[in-house]
């Protein structure tokens, strides 16, 4: 690659999130010599309830950028909603950039984050690897590295020439049957067909759908340590879709130590568990119970 590649900031109405978020990656990243550092920060809609926290997440924000925390910050002139959003935002960072790094503002990294990133990248394009992801649910796999069909929108990288063909709208159009339900169902998990109707209906706003789709039909694999190097808080009441929905992650206490010139990953079939119907179905219970505690 030509150069290391930009970290992608997504923000919208979590000042706080957004801050600790940024300020993790500049302690914690590791490559920042040569990675520099966008924030984009989409509008809330006229007199929504986010509008207030919109606001301050712009500020502080404008005050990164100010105190020379990041490199570049982008805040839309009219909400465009997350597909559009991130799909917009990644694409505009890969027109003149190789790679890209993206974090959403409930992220934090850990320390043993550092350099991770740039090892992981080398994988991309070997054995059908199209991205990775630092983020890793908790899981059974005892090797350092594993691969799975399921792909992962929690601090995740990819290259550019692995972006550059995935088109949302062709996606969408991508005809259904009932041998690609049933192939979705056994190597993605058994909820996502349901969600993958609820994208093509349009009641659900989602980017990380439809890019899960395209890898999936074209053959590819997301990358994953077998230990987390990322704290979520998407669960937190200051989330926007996923206040009370909790996926259990531990973290690594430990750098990514490994000769990744020549390891190979494990395929680990067995990940999907996690999003299975059921303990989908538990994390949204849990998420109800959460919203009514906290009114």
């Amino acid at each position: 690659m030509s150069d290391p590649g930009t970290i992608l900031s997504i923000g919208f109405a979590r000042p706080g999130e957004l801050v600790s978020s940024v300020l993790s990656i500049a302690d914690h990243f590791g490559e920042r010599d040569g990675f520099d550092h966008w924030v984009f920060v989409d509008r809330a809609r006229t007199n929504s309830m986010k509008e207030d926290r919109n606001k301050a997440t712009i500020d502080v924000a404008h005050l990164l950028l100010e105190e020379g925390v990041i490199d570049r910050l982008i805040v839309r002139d009219e909400n465009y909603g997350t597909a559009r959003n991130v799909v917009e935002s990644v694409t505009s960072v890969l027109s003149d950039r190789s790679h890209v790094f993206v974090m959403e503002d409930d992220l934090t990294l850990a320390a043993s984050h550092v350099n991770a990133s740039r090892k992981l990248m080398s994988f991309l394009g070997r054995d059908g690897v199209a991205a990775y992801s630092t983020y890793v649910n908790r899981n059974s796999s005892t090797n350092p590295l594993f691969t799975s069909r399921r792909f992962s929108s929690q601090a995740w990288g990819t290259a550019k020439y692995l972006w550059d063909d995935f088109d949302l709208d062709a996606v969408r159009r991508h005809p259904w049957s009932t041998a690609l339900e049933r192939e979705t169902r056994r190597l993605l998990g058994s909820d996502f067909p349901s969600l993958w109707r609820s994208f093509v209906a349009g009641s659900l706003d989602s980017w990380a759908v439809p890019w899960n789709m395209h890898n999936f039909l074209s053959g590819r694999v997301c990358l994953y340590p077998n230990r987390s190097m990322v704290n979520s808080v998407g669960h937190s009441q200051t989330a926007t879709r996923t206040a009370g929905v909790f996926f259990k992650h531990d973290i690594s206490h430990e750098p990514l130590e490994l000769d990744y010139e020549i390891l190979k990953p494990s395929q680990f079939d067995s990940y999907i568990t996690t999003y299975s119907r059921a303990k989908r179905a538990k994390r949204q219970l849990r998420s109800k119970l959460a919203n009514l505690a906290w009114w």
